[in-house]
């Protein structure tokens, strides 16, 4: 498993993480895009991360050399809220209508997004969806 606020949070909270990003940085932004299957919607969170144990709450929250447990986890995300939550039908509603899911990510973002990729794990969750 990675090690990253997506992973963490999207554990925490039963959900699949679809796509992760942050800067190429020692202290920056982050962002991730994560599927409840149980509430059938898109979750992005977004928020910021540190150069050291002082200033970046994962490494301060945890020992990289241990496995986490699921209440740690949980403990740790109970910090981290929704930057936007977009349902199942409204995403699919977006992805047919064209390209404007790029509207969805924050404008202010200093870290880059791969488009092309976060379309491609959408729509293919949506055909998942479908199936069932």
């Amino acid at each position: 498993m990675d090690f990253n606020y997506g992973s963490i949070i999207a554990d925490a909270n039963n959900e699949l993480l679809l796509y992760y990003t942050q800067e190429n940085d020692y202290t920056g932004e982050w962002l991730s895009i994560t599927y409840s299957q149980k509430n059938r919607q898109f979750i992005i969170y977004k928020d910021w991360f540190g150069s050291c144990s002082y200033c970046d709450a994962l490494e301060s929250s945890f020992d990289y050399s241990k496995e986490i447990s699921i209440e740690e986890k949980k403990e740790f995300a109970k910090e981290y809220k929704p930057f936007c939550v977009i349902p199942e039908e409204v995403m699919r509603l977006i992805i047919l209508s064209g390209d404007i899911i790029s509207c969805l990510i924050p404008v202010n973002l200093k870290c880059e997004c791969n488009v092309e990729e976060i379309i491609s794990k959408i729509v293919e969750v949506l055909k998942q969806e479908n199936k069932q």
